[in-house]
């Protein structure tokens, strides 16, 4: 006993006359019972988190089956530059995508290059790389034409992010992964310029 507290059986008094709160051995004393519990508690929290990170994407709220129909079959693509920084000074009779100033397009002709792009937006929308904290600054974006659909896509490849947009309207804003690269060919060939 050290002043009036009883010492659990193997701890010690430290140098500030406290006693210690572990015990030499697995005593079965309640410290250590308690002990064991909160140590069983964290472990099954630790699986229960790895166990669920695959499913993570699983849970997001993805793009609606329409819009992967789409890209499946898409009539008309057109792709777009676009200046990342949504407020950037802009003349007012400047082209804009969704808030964002377009700085060239072009129009997808040929069906297998139309298929390419649809396929780069498809993989894109399908790659989950996780949350970002990254301002997003789309430099790419696409019109796709499926039906009388038409469906928008601004891309950001840099931070991962991808908004989605049904005519005018937001359907789906995520994360997203895949590269740029596809869509840089056709904007070079077309000699429109991408923004750095």
């Amino acid at each position: 006993m050290l002043g009036g507290i009883p010492l659990r059986e193997g701890g010690e008094a430290a140098e500030d006359g406290r006693t210690t709160i572990s015990c030499a051995a697995w005593c079965g004393c309640g410290y250590c019972l308690k002990t064991a519990m909160k140590l069983k508690l964290f472990c099954l929290l630790a699986v229960l988190v790895v166990a669920l990170c695959p499913h993570a994407e699983a849970a997001r709220a993805r793009l609606p089956a329409e819009v992967f129909r789409a890209l499946d079959s898409p009539s008309e693509v057109t792709l777009y530059a676009t200046n990342p920084d949504s407020r950037a000074f802009h003349w007012w009779f400047s082209r804009r995508f969704h808030g964002y100033r377009i700085l060239g397009k072009v129009s997808v002709a040929d069906p297998a290059q139309r298929r390419e792009v649809a396929e780069v937006v498809s993989q894109a929308a399908r790659t989950y790389r996780g949350d970002t904290k990254c301002m997003f600054s789309p430099r790419h974006a696409v019109r796709l034409v499926s039906g009388a659909k038409t469906y928008d896509f601004l891309i950001c490849f840099q931070c991962l992010q991808m908004e989605v947009y049904a005519g005018d309207q937001l359907v789906a804003s995520l994360s997203s992964g895949g590269s740029p690269e596809v869509l840089n060919q056709i904007l070079r060939a077309a000699h429109v310029r991408i923004s750095p």
